[in-house]
């Protein structure tokens, strides 16, 4: 009987592969609609196109020993089923869906008919021809899932019907999979590409040679048993195998770039959200995370988050990105996984070059406003400096656990108050301030710097309402008064930042609260740091991170088996020479076994890393784009730190011209963030600032004036002003009133008022920046809003000097603009504009914005 079977092809999803999410593509089958017994022969062969399309012939049964697989040619092919078996087709991936493919199958021996339940189509039929048949295998297919089912299951799926209908099978995975796509940010109407998804099926089996209780993998995801019932045909909200399991087609690359353990933990993270919203009050009681019960997960994950160990507890771990998106909301998972799709189908992508903690809190900044830099740093699962850095001058709300704010005999009162459900759950400032609590915070600085910082400012900023402006004039600061809570510290640099402080977060207890400001001296930009990854055959095994900015080398060997082919034989060798060409460092890693090791080696520029690979293929650099620091066909690559960055010796390496791709993509932030741009301390322009200065003349001054609006030196007056009484007025959204600021030259005062609102709720970032500064330049206040977050009401008078100084930032300048009280001129201004008084009566301008045409409306300048 010979049998032609049109089969119609999906669209290959090369941007989620690239992003290394598996979704069960490659599940994806259709079913002949038979089974072939043991000894049964079949032959085979494409027909339509002429070109083999990589279709497969799937013998399935419910061991995967015991199956059989063959390549689909153009040629005829024969196979003999060794057990009883179902025979499917793989679906072929092509430029665009729905291209015929015909396959020609001659049932040689004859064969059984496979009994099937199309989800909504008569299910009654389904049993009594399962029944009529007494057949060993049936098959069940909804939208989202294809469940091949022993017959030993047949009671089970029947018990279900009389129940509650096999349609509760197919909407059990329809909202197991609708939810799953929600926080995948995947969508069949995507408003970007990257964001599409694609109509295929997992496919579920019974595999009794299966490893554990159930696993998924390339192919399908199976029960390691001879039955389904308890993982796929179980539709209870509770079930967590099933959920779990297809979990894993939601992992990613950055699984494997992350600072906190993701395996077997980010497939939870979906599974959790899951029964959460399925189970609502009863997830913390059926709930598989609260198995143990509802106190004492908090108590155990309080005892481990005091340790620093919760990544090594895979409920624990799960539960701390709960407590995140318990803050930030399922829209932050949702963005974390559009944003990384976007990164991964970028051409010079890296998975190693974005790491998924810094990712992850840049998320919950932009889409919730919330800052989870300190807590994830407490947990034990730390940022990078630059990501802390950038967080810290966010303006987003820093969020900490309430139980290590408060003190535990108060505890229970204050979660109540907060109606929280736990002690650990995340809290801010303005969350706490309503307990009436508040404390001071010792803030210490080095001695031998004091004499830099005295006179300076720092900044306390809790996301919400105007920073905490100190002046720092001794080694010991005292700040009084604050509500509980973390908050970003934003302190002053020291010698143009060639000291800089790693210390970005305060966090202030109900108890004594001391900090030390510790200080670390640069020897150059942080642009100039490379980190060369040695991989393996299961990726990256070693890692050097080469910190020229700090003078040292980071040598990390991350996993213990490079590559188990060079048995015996060194893998890989690192050797690091000084200026005199004497070995500071060596190591050797055997490819079938090495040691797990870390060590930091002092370098600086002149030294030599040489890197033996026996795949140099294999090697990795990053900020090499420009200019390739890795010959891919050497045994041997010999690297010479410089100022600017690595230099391979035989290739001749442009170091100049990688480093300016890095100050390029830098930039950027400051466009996009533009309130950055008037915080000359932020550590990030003076990074800015050393990178250029690596460069000769004329590149050097090409460098500065092309990223001019950064400043980094203000601009040079280019307005000035007659009158003594002046008005700066700020809109948001539809020409509402922000607030304004009025200055009285002769009164010598300047009024702040701000109203209550959102600003704008299209900008998910700081939307109007507002800084004073002194006559000496020191910040004496600073209010930042972000567009789409509610600010409160507020008026502050402060006292107005020649010299004094006022720096705003508004992210649509046509909606601010000054008016001169004195004449009734309305004097137009740019996105970042200065104003300084220059005398009694007189205010000098300078901006190098351009100056936008404002669309006011005066009218509208009240509440």
């Amino acid at each position: 009987m010979a049998v032609t079977y049109k089969i119609y092809s999906l669209e290959r999803p090369d941007w989620l592969l690239s992003s290394g999410l598996s979704k069960g593509i490659f599940h994806d089958r259709n079913a002949l609609n038979m089974i072939l017994s043991a000894g049964k022969k079949v032959r085979f062969r494409q027909s339509h196109p002429h070109l083999d399309m990589g279709v497969t012939l799937n013998l399935l049964n419910d061991d995967r020993e015991k199956e059989h697989y063959a390549v689909v040619t153009t040629q005829w092919g024969e196979i003999v089923a060794s057990h009883t078996s179902v025979l499917f087709l793989t679906t072929p991936y092509t430029d665009s869906a729905g291209e015929l493919v015909s396959i020609e199958v001659d049932f040689v021996d004859g064969g059984e008919y496979l009994p099937i339940c199309q989800a909504g189509l008569g299910a009654d039929k389904f049993f009594r021809d399962w029944n009529l048949l007494e057949a060993e295998f049936a098959l069940y297919i909804s939208d989202c899932a294809m469940i091949l089912i022993p017959a030993k299951d047949k009671a089970v799926l029947w018990a279900m019907h009389q129940r509650s209908g096999l349609q509760s099978l197919a909407a059990y995975y329809d909202g197991i999979f609708e939810h799953f796509n929600y926080l995948a940010g995947l969508s069949f109407n995507p408003t970007v590409p990257t964001d599409k998804n694609i109509p295929n099926r997992y496919f579920m089996k019974a595999d009794k040679s299966g490893p554990g209780a159930a696993y998924y993998g390339w192919s399908w995801t199976a029960e390691s048993k001879d039955s389904v019932a308890e993982f796929w045909l179980n539709i209870d909200g509770a079930n967590w195998g099933s959920i779990h399991e297809i979990g894993h087609g939601y992992e990613g690359l950055f699984r494997d770039s992350s600072s906190i353990n993701l395996r077997e933990v980010w497939n939870n993270v979906f599974a959790a959200s899951y029964q959460l919203k399925v189970l609502g009050d009863e997830f913390y009681r059926k709930g598989w995370l609260y198995a143990s019960g509802e106190e004492r997960l908090y108590t155990i994950a309080m005892e481990e988050f005091d340790k620093g160990t919760v990544g090594n507890n895979l409920a624990l771990t799960l539960y701390f990105f709960l407590l995140i998106f318990g803050c930030a909301g399922d829209p932050s998972m949702a963005e974390f996984h559009k944003r990384y799709r976007r990164l991964s189908n970028e051409p010079s992508f890296r998975a190693d070059s974005h790491p998924a903690m810094d990712l992850l809190s840049d998320v919950t900044i932009d889409k919730a406003n919330v800052d989870t830099s300190e807590f994830m740093s407490f947990a034990s699962a730390p940022l990078t400096l630059q990501q802390t850095i950038r967080n810290s001058f966010s303006n987003a709300v820093p969020v900490y656990p309430l139980y290590l704010l408060v003190k535990n005999n108060s505890l229970k009162q204050i979660q109540a108050q907060l109606g929280l459900r736990s002690p650990v759950d995340l809290v801010s400032c303005s969350q706490l301030s309503i307990t009436g609590l508040t404390a001071s915070i010792t803030i210490n600085f080095d001695g031998i710097l004091l004499r830099e910082l005295r006179g300076k400012s720092l900044l306390l900023g809790n996301g919400q309402g105007m920073a905490r402006v100190v002046e720092i004039k001794s080694a010991t600061v005292i700040v009084s008064g604050l509500s509980l809570g973390v908050y970003a510290l934003q302190l002053p640099s020291v010698r143009g930042g060639e000291y800089q402080s790693v210390r970005c977060y305060a966090v202030v207890r109900d108890a004594p609260n001391e900090i030390n400001c510790s200080y670390v001296k640069k020897d150059g930009s942080y642009l100039v740091d490379q980190v060369v990854s040695l991989g393996g055959l299961y990726g990256v095994f070693c890692r050097l991170d080469v910190q020229v900015s700090r003078g040292r080398l980071l040598v990390d060997v991350v996993y213990p088996a490079p590559h188990s082919l060079f048995e015996k034989e060194v893998y890989a060798r690192i050797t690091v020479k000084n200026v005199h060409g004497d070995v500071v460092f060596f190591r050797e890693m055997l490819g079938e076994k090495t040691e797990l090791y870390s060590t930091v080696v002092a370098i600086s520029t002149g030294f030599t890393i040489e890197v033996m690979h026996r795949e140099p293929s294999r090697l990795f650099v990053s900020s090499s784009l420009e200019s390739a620091v890795i010959d891919r066909w050497a045994l041997i690559n010999e690297l010479v730190v410089t100022e600017q960055g690595l230099v391979n010796v035989s290739l001749g390496t442009n170091a100049g011209e990688n480093l300016r791709s890095e100050i390029d993509k830098c930039t950027e932030s400051f466009y996009t963030h533009p309130h950055l741009v008037i915080h000359d301390e932020y550590p990030v322009k003076q990074d800015l600032r050393r990178a250029i200065n690596t460069f000769a003349e004329p590149v050097r001054s090409q460098l500065f004036e092309r990223y001019r609006k950064i400043e980094f030196v203000r601009p040079p007056v280019n307005h000035t002003v007659d009158g003594w009484d002046f008005t700066w007025y700020w809109q948001g959204n539809g020409g509402r009133a922000v607030g304004y600021l009025n200055m009285q030259l002769l009164a010598r005062t300047i009024d702040l008022v701000f109203y209550a609102g959102r600003p704008h709720s299209y900008f998910a970032s700081t939307y109007l920046s507002v800084m004073v500064k002194s006559e000496k330049g020191e910040i004496i206040y600073l209010q930042e809003f972000r567009g789409d977050v509610w600010a409160q009401a507020s008026h502050v008078q402060l006292p107005l000097v020649p010299g004094s100084e006022v720096s705003v930032m508004h992210r649509e300048a046509t909606r601010s603009w000054i008016v001169n009280n004195s004449s009734g001129s309305i004097i137009s201004v740019g996105h970042v504009q200065h104003v300084q008084i220059g005398g009694p009566q007189r205010l000098n301008l300078s901006s190098y914005w351009p100056v936008s045409t404002n669309e006011s409306d005066t009218g509208d300048m009240q509440a």
